[in-house]
This record gives structure tokens, sequence and C-alpha cells, in this order.
């Protein structure tokens, strides 16, 4: 029987020393998973930053591209319009030429109707 009071006395204490060890062992724990949850978000972190920069650069390659294209196609219609507007000028050129020997033709036949008959017998 006092063997069993001893072990009855002894129980509380041997309860109390393992609840105090375990929260002590919980403290270190926690301050672990606190250490390792920061670790792992500064990782997270840098990995989420890189990837980042990554699309900024492939964005910046995409942009380069698209704009080079867009350049392009401006200078061709750049080019287009210069084109028309030459042949456009060329044509008004020939037409006002065409206009002028016509209208010097008209002029001679009414002055000289003559000379205008003259050149068309010849040339029958």
């Amino acid at each position: 029987m006092a063997t069993l009071a001893l072990l009855q006395a002894r129980s509380l204490a041997v309860g109390n020393e393992y609840y105090f060890r375990n929260s002590i062992v919980d403290s270190f724990r926690n301050k672990e998973n606190d250490a390792a949850v920061k670790i792992q978000s500064w990782f997270r972190g840098c990995q989420v930053r890189a990837y980042i920069r990554h699309l900024h650069r492939t964005v910046t390659i995409i942009q380069k591209c698209w704009r080079n294209f867009l350049g392009r196609k401006q200078c061709q219609l750049t080019v287009q319009v210069a084109h028309y507007t030459m042949m456009m000028n060329l044509y008004n050129a020939m037409a006002f030429r065409v206009n002028i020997s016509s209208l010097v033709k008209q002029i001679k036949s009414q002055l000289c109707p003559e000379l205008a008959f003259n050149k068309m017998s010849k040339a029958e």
C-alpha cells in the first residue's frame, strides 16, 4: 500500500514534468516552424520575382517585334503613297502636255484653216 501511495504522489510530479518538457519542446517546434515559414516565403518570393523578370524580358521582346512590324508596315505604306503620288504627278504632266498640244493644233487650225486643210490632203 505504501508503494501505491508513493507511486500516486510521484505520478502528479511526473505528469507536471511531462507537461513542462512538452511545452518547452512545443515552443522550440513553433520557433522552428516560424523560421521554416520565413525561409520558404523568402524562397517563393525569389522565385516569383525571377519569373516576373522573365515575363518582363519576354514581353519586351514581343513589344520590340510588334513595333518592328508596325514600322515596316508604315514604311511600306509611305512608299506606296509616294509611288502613287509620283505616278499621278507624271499622269497630270502628260495630260497637260496632251492638252497643250491639242490646244495648239486647234488654235493653228482656227488661225490658218488652209494649213490644216493642206496637211489633211497630204496625209490622204
